[in-house]
């Protein structure tokens, strides 16, 4: 029979009684009070407590989602779910994880289970640490290539000890003090000048002419400066912007061994103003090679369906292709989530965004 604490707090307190009435600590007292510990712990324990601790228990600053989530499993041990454990642990991941956009965006799954829940925890967690290298490295290496002007003070210097003198002027802000001169050739990188050479004293750096500079290469004059335009991309590529394009190759649309052609026998009903534009567009198609003629019996015939386009006056040419999709064969494409997509962006800078003209028109289909 398991032990409640008031029967176990009387227990110790009387065996303290017999056994140590000097108030001294006996190993054999000691022995007691741990076999009745063990018997305390065997007991039964208080679902009502164990169940509101698993139900206040949140992510900790600095915890991990996977200890979060061992911790929650462990709880949950003391709090006789029964069947409904996975599902519990499940909301309290949903509630108590610290990631609030986390949360929010598995409250909207319908069908989350907990190991969907444990799966998007632990990879929102990781993309994040991703995302904090990438933009650590990405802020180290902006840092790098940066230039920083710091305009120093002018260093000054005698001609005896190459130390700082105040009272020395650089030569630019005084007139300087010529007490000779001389003819020679000036070298650089193989090219020669003659000139004449100037002797100033105390002038630790010497000084070159921007007419020498411009004969030994060393700076070029520019007679203009010419401030292009930003990039005109219908300009620079005219092929890209012309005609309607086309993808290479073609595409086959495989149906189930059990699919049946289906044609209509009378077509849809195009609304008597809309004849003419329906017409015209009919006809473009044709031209730009999007659609062809077919004036022969044939298995497959799907009704055309006109839709006015709200931005203009133009129609747009769609076509109801319910009976032929129930026999279709997918090809399933796992659409990549939103954070696997921005940790890939990691220090990117320039964007793009490209809308391509009428899209479906430019795969081609094959014969079959």
């Amino acid at each position: 029979m398991p032990l409640n604490s008031m029967t176990k707090r009387g227990i110790l307190s009387q065996v303290a009684k017999i056994f140590d009435p000097m108030g001294w600590i006996s190993p054999f007292t000691t022995t007691i009070k741990l076999i009745l510990q063990e018997l305390w712990k065997t007991g039964k324990r208080n679902v009502i407590f164990e169940r509101a601790q698993f139900n206040r228990r949140y992510q900790q600053d600095g915890e991990a989602v996977e200890e979060y989530i061992r911790v929650l499993h462990k709880m949950a041990e003391n709090c006789n779910y029964g069947s409904l454990k996975e599902e519990m642990i499940r909301n309290r991941i949903v509630v108590g994880v610290k990631n609030l956009q986390l949360s929010e965006k598995l409250q909207l799954e319908p069908n989350l289970t907990l190991e969907r829940a444990i799966q998007a925890a632990c990879q929102t967690e990781c993309v994040k640490q991703q995302q904090t290298i990438l933009r650590s490295t990405t802020t180290q290496a902006a840092n790098v290539d940066q230039v920083y002007e710091k305009k120093l003070p002018p260093r000054r210097f005698n001609s005896t000890n190459g130390k700082r003198d105040a009272s020395k002027k650089r030569p630019r802000q005084v007139k300087l003090h010529v007490i000779g001169k001389f003819t020679a050739l000036i070298e650089k990188d193989g090219r020669s000048i003659p000139g004449e050479i100037f002797v100033v004293p105390q002038l630790m750096q010497p000084l070159l002419s921007g007419k020498a500079s411009e004969s030994l290469n060393l700076i070029k004059r520019l007679q203009s400066i010419e401030k292009r335009n930003s990039l005109n991309p219908f300009e620079e590529y005219p092929k890209l912007f012309t005609g309607l394009g086309t993808l290479q190759g073609s595409y086959t649309i495989k149906l189930k061994d059990e699919s049946q052609p289906h044609a209509i026998y009378t077509p849809r009903r195009i609304p008597i103003p809309l004849l003419n534009k329906t017409k015209e567009q009919l006809d473009q198609m044709v031209e730009k090679g999007v659609i062809e003629k077919v004036e022969q019996p044939t298995d497959w015939c799907a009704p055309m369906v006109i839709v006015p386009k709200p931005s203009s006056n133009d129609l747009r040419i769609c076509v109801d292709l319910t009976a032929l999709n129930k026999f279709v064969k997918r090809e399933h494409y796992p659409i990549p989530s939103v954070e696997y997509t921005l940790a890939q962006m990691g220090g990117a800078k320039l964007f793009s965004k490209l809308d391509a003209n009428s899209g479906f028109w430019q795969i081609p289909l094959s014969e079959e």
